[in-house]
């Protein structure tokens, strides 16, 4: 039974419990990736099959999309087999005459951010600034496992 809707909570708590548009599509995306791993746990390992998700079906073409390029690579050469064990598995696949695997890479803006702005050519000082210093310093504290890296920390620090 569905929740009765509480109209003094905020509205996003009052929206939680209504089905979104596209809510079938997603349950049925969820089933076909569910049977889909069901169907090659023998063949795959379970960090490679927890990796797989079925994102697109129509008449002849099934899309399954991976985080890891290396897994779908591999996958791309099994295709055959892959197709085949599918298709024993459950006569709802009998129609599918296609795999496609694709690689679903998060794009991180922090990694954008994060990429050196100068050239190394352009470095001309060995200068260290006050707060790279006091950096260095506080990661040479940390450091205690390895007495090498200790040693070239401080070795900055003294020139």
């Amino acid at each position: 039974m569905k929740k009765p809707v509480n109209y003094l909570a905020p509205r996003h708590e009052q929206n939680a419990s209504l089905k979104t548009p596209f809510q079938k599509k997603v349950e049925y995306y969820k089933k076909l990736t569910q049977k889909i791993r069901l169907a090659w746990q023998t063949l795959l390992p379970d960090e490679a099959i927890l990796t797989l998700q079925a994102v697109y079906q129509d008449d002849h073409k099934l899309v399954i999309v991976t985080d890891n390029l290396t897994l779908s690579n591999h996958l791309n050469y099994s295709k055959k087999p892959l197709l085949q064990t599918l298709q024993q598995f459950d006569s709802a696949f009998n129609c599918v005459h296609e795999l496609k695997f694709q690689v679903n890479q998060v794009k991180n803006p922090m990694v954008q951010q994060l990429q050196c702005k100068n050239s190394v050519n352009s470095v001309t000082s060995r200068e260290l600034s006050e707060s790279t210093k006091q950096n260095i310093a506080h990661l040479a504290e940390l450091v205690t496992h390895n007495k090498a890296l200790h040693n070239a920390l401080q070795k900055l620090l003294d020139e």
